[in-house]
């Protein structure tokens, strides 16, 4: 595979680019994509990422596991790498 498959399109950083509030004017932006049973979705704040390496996050994705195990494993990872930042793992597998 030429590309990262396990990672969306990445904005810039620490820039919020849409969030819903009291503001009538945000709207929340919707894809509805093609899913396949087993399929993961991952939130996360930059405490993972910053912490944590795309390749290393893809092997724990990839390891295995219940959906509250991977999610602990993530955030011990980025605890280990020094855990500068608080982190925030949010992971739906389909």
């Amino acid at each position: 595979m030429g590309t990262q498959w396990w990672l969306g399109a990445e904005p810039g950083k620490n820039v919020i680019t849409r969030a819903i509030g009291p503001s009538h004017s945000v709207t929340a932006e919707t894809l509805w994509d093609t899913r396949q049973k087993g399929d993961m979705y991952l939130l996360c704040s930059d405490g993972l990422t910053d912490m944590v390496s795309d390749n290393e996050i893809a092997r724990i994705l990839t390891d295995g596991g219940e959906v509250p195990e991977i999610c602990s494993r993530l955030v011990q990872a980025a605890n280990e790498a020094g855990g500068n930042d608080n982190v925030s793992v949010v992971l739906c597998r389909m």
